[in-house]
């Protein structure tokens, strides 16, 4: 399937009921709009939990696991990572030397989702709060912020409390595997990786 989205409202004046003479169909003149302009197939997906054991006998206080996925698409693909929460997590940006350190979370946060494309948020919590004027306005009161930083906080998405936010470089290859570093310190933490898999043609 391609992801579209309409550019404009159809015409819903017809001369023909659209149900006459037992036809029950229409024709509908619309103009479509594909961002994403491929064709896409169900993503791979794997999960790596952090080991309590390895973790307490590590020394640095993150657990490392690895997670390998292919790309099987005619296009370059973005990973998606799912990251629960509290803690703190890493992801290498397609080499194990650059790790990407990911926001500190609490239980509150419960899960996130880690988006690599360029044009996408780089992270979304699943609770992230719909913003309002009471939020605003803790915010901007550096008086009222100072004593009630918590509140203040959360009023804030995680990508705006995320200390050192980058930008990630990496995509895969088409027709390609990779193999990505993660990272927990939080005991049976997981990370989930998602592989989209798109296509130039509908049939690969």
């Amino acid at each position: 399937w391609i992801k579209c989205v309409l550019e404009s409202d159809t015409n819903g004046a017809y001369p023909l009921d659209p149900v006459a003479f037992s036809n029950n169909s229409a024709i509908y003149d619309m103009s479509i709009v594909a961002v994403d302009p491929y064709f896409y197939k169900f993503p791979f997906v794997k999960t790596w939990k952090n080991d309590p054991i390895k973790l307490e006998t590590d020394g640095s206080g993150f657990g490392s696991g690895a997670i390998t996925l292919a790309n099987r698409g005619t296009v370059v693909a973005h990973p998606k990572y799912i990251v629960t929460c509290p803690g703190m997590g890493r992801i290498s940006d397609g080499f194990p030397e650059r790790m990407i350190d990911l926001p500190e979370t609490s239980v509150a946060d419960k899960f996130y989702m880690v988006d690599t494309a360029p044009n996408e948020l780089a992270v979304q919590g699943s609770v992230d709060p719909v913003d309002n004027p009471w939020y605003k306005f803790i915010r901007k009161a550096g008086l009222l912020d100072f004593f009630l930083h918590d509140i203040a906080a959360q009023g804030l998405p995680l990508w705006q409390r995320w200390e050192n936010p980058v930008i990630f470089d990496y995509a895969v290859a088409p027709k390609s595997a990779v193999t990505t570093k993660v990272q927990h310190d939080y005991p049976n933490a997981e990370i989930t990786m998602i592989m989209p898999q798109r296509y130039e043609m509908a049939w690969g």
